[in-house]
């Protein structure tokens, strides 16, 4: 926080999302993690938006170079109990 506003300091959505994946690889030294490279452990997500926007949704989830399946038990719910479109 600054002396001169009550709020706190914001940082970029690049800022966030560059210091929520790459560097913690580089900090803790996982080193085949750090860069999407042929041979490179890769987990990986795709967003349909800003991923830093609650409205988001992954389309994509890639754990250790596999596909990872997105039903869970609320998207499972969640068309079963849908109102049908007419």
């Amino acid at each position: 926080m600054t002396s001169e506003t009550s709020r706190p300091a914001s940082i970029t959505s690049v800022a966030a999302v560059l210091g929520s994946s790459g560097s913690p690889s580089q900090t803790t030294r996982i080193d085949r993690r750090a860069e999407l490279l042929l041979g490179s452990d890769a987990d990986l997500v795709v967003w349909d938006g800003d991923p830093l926007e609650p409205s988001t949704a992954a389309t994509l989830v890639m754990l250790a170079g596999r596909e990872v399946s997105l039903v869970t038990r609320q998207t499972l719910l969640r068309d079963r109990y849908a109102p049908k479109a007419k």
